[in-house]
């Protein structure tokens, strides 16, 4: 089509080797993204065991006071020290580094379990959370490099929402479930060995689903051939008539002079609102994982029933997987990421902003009324500030940066968030502090001055 924009990463190129109007889709996708998700929701099911069972894993790991807590600070903190690194194996030897994080995640789990048999409980703790950590090294990345390897265009979107939703999914999982059956060290003992067997019995099935990408990259040179032509292509393009995207395009950048995070620091450079885009998604994201200590914080406060937290965070995170399901469907083609992305963080902002004047004005009570409300200002945070992550990464390819450095970036800034947010929203004013986080993200989203997109392609 003549003058048309080609939206996508330097990661379309390298697949096909030309600037073709859509990525060629590749056999046995859905096999490696269902491999890719499950190994995402194990990982993150996982993580959160000592955390969900607090009381019971102080006894049975024979420790007081924040021990117990500090193991999910050993997951987060082994994570961000091997994200950065993952990557170098990541791009050059994909299946090996999803063989190796699934290895890592499935000994993270017999090695608790082990460690809770044989009496070295916190010390065996410690090792299996870094195994657990080092597993989740390429859940944060593999997304969108799977996705832009492997699917033709119109199914990006929903294929990058999927991977990241579950780990969500996961997450919901891990932390619901091992309450309702743990009442004391030896139920704990009999989930640590079920998680050990499902583990083996997925890892197994991660091995058999997961299908090596057959496509070769194109040669330096002709990708830089490639993107340049592109870039002619997109300075004389008609830039008319769509609303759109907070994304702009960026004639005369040659994405294969540069590469990962120096190709990345070099959009930043050029155009500051990337930039602002990776921080506002990840801080938003960070909200979403410190939402669920909130609640569990603020209902302990009020005396009121564990039963309503669970039911609350059942809501936010189960919708969120739901919603950013559906985004990922519906949502696919680049004007709708703007409005779709508007929405989502004025819905964070206006649902978390409600709990807080709930529990403010003292609203937030055991009556059906009151519950009904927090479960739907739970759900609708929910729905928005985890179900918007797919979007938001297929909105930052636009700018043509790999799709793996993309998710690591965003997910990197998420887990620190989380943890500040986490720790600074235990506290009665937990929901007001979520609430003007994610206001402060919205506003910079919401108010920006768009550049109207260029015409791009039709994806069909």
């Amino acid at each position: 089509m003549p003058g048309a924009m080609q939206y996508g990463t330097m990661q379309d190129v390298e697949s096909s080797g030309t600037t073709s109007n859509d990525t060629p889709a590749s056999a046995g996708r859905w096999r490696t993204l269902a491999a890719v998700s499950l190994n995402s929701a194990l990982n993150a099911a996982l993580c959160m065991f000592f955390s969900c069972v607090e009381e019971h894993a102080k006894v049975a790991l024979d420790v007081e006071g924040t021990a117990v807590a500090d193991l999910y600070s050993v997951w987060l903190l082994t994570t961000l020290l091997g994200l950065a690194p993952a990557l170098w194996l990541l791009d050059r030897y994909e299946g090996t580094a999803l063989y190796l994080g699934t290895l890592a995640t499935v000994a993270s789990a017999w090695q608790r379990w082990f460690g809770l048999i044989y009496g070295h409980g916190y010390i065996a703790g410690v090792v299996s959370q870094v195994l657990c950590g080092m597993g989740a090294w390429i859940v944060f990345t593999l997304p969108g490099q799977v996705s832009h390897k492997r699917f033709p265009r119109h199914e990006q979107a929903l294929a990058t929402g999927l991977m990241l939703q579950s780990n969500y999914f996961g997450w919901l999982l891990g932390s619901a479930l091992p309450p309702l059956v743990v009442d004391d060290k030896t139920s704990l003992l009999y989930v640590a060995r079920a998680e050990a067997w499902i583990a083996s019995v997925v890892g197994v099935a991660i091995l058999l689903l997961y299908k090596p990408w057959s496509g070769q990259a194109a040669h330096p040179a002709d990708v830089k051939q490639a993107v340049e032509q592109d870039a002619r292509v997109d300075t004389s393009a008609d830039a008319a008539t769509h609303q759109g995207t907070n994304s702009e395009a960026m004639p005369g950048h040659s994405a294969a002079e540069d590469s990962g995070f120096a190709q990345m620091l070099s959009v930043v450079c050029s155009h500051p609102l990337f930039g602002v885009q990776v921080v506002c998604y990840g801080v938003l994201g960070g909200v979403s994982f410190a939402s669920p200590s909130a609640m569990f914080f603020m209902i302990d406060e009020l005396n009121l029933p564990d039963t309503v937290a669970a039911a609350a965070n059942a809501a936010f995170i189960g919708c969120g997987v739901l919603s950013g399901t559906l985004f990922g469907y519906y949502f696919k083609e680049p004007h709708t990421f703007g409005p779709t992305l508007k929405t989502c963080f004025a819905g964070c902002a206006l649902a978390l902003s409600g709990c807080a004047l709930q529990v403010h004005f003292g609203f937030l009570k055991y009556s059906p009324s009151s519950i009904a409300l927090l479960l739907g200002l739970s759900a609708i945070a929910g729905a928005t500030s985890l179900g918007f992550i797919g979007i938001a990464i297929e909105a930052l390819c636009l700018y043509r940066v790999q799709a793996s450095y993309v998710c690591c970036s965003v997910e990197s800034l998420v887990l620190i968030c989380a943890a500040v947010l986490s720790h600074l929203a235990t506290s009665e004013s937990g929901f007001m502090i979520l609430g003007v986080t994610a206001t402060a993200c919205m506003l910079p989203i919401l108010f920006s001055s768009q550049q109207p997109p260029p015409q791009h392609v039709d994806r069909h």
